[in-house]
């Protein structure tokens, strides 16, 4: 999969947390999902991406990445004015996103 197509299910994916954690509104969140309904139209790999996404893979992924430290989960997150780096992040919130990512329907 090319980077950018990769950047825009990533920002699914952080949309959905950031609005589980309450920092981004559901206007703003709503805003991103029409953008990536567009994106989708065109690209149309949400399913294949769905079915072979395993949530422990995903969590082990997420943990190796250069943002999160000494298995703590850490992401860059939309916030209603910009982003921020959100820490700490509880496992079972990210499942929680996951899971729902991967019923997700665009």
């Amino acid at each position: 999969m090319r980077h950018g197509v990769a950047v825009i299910y990533g920002i699914i994916f952080v949309a959905i947390l950031s609005k589980i954690l309450g920092k981004l509104s559901k206007e703003n969140y709503n805003k991103i999902i029409v953008t990536a309904k567009i994106f989708e139209k065109n690209i149309g790999l949400l399913k294949n991406i769905q079915r072979s996404l395993e949530i422990e893979e995903a969590l082990e992924s997420f943990l190796s990445d250069k943002i999160s430290t000494n298995n703590i989960f850490n992401f860059v997150l939309p916030i209603n004015k910009g982003l921020c780096v959100y820490k700490n992040v509880l496992k079972n919130e990210v499942v929680d996103t996951l899971i729902i990512f991967k019923n997700l329907n665009l």
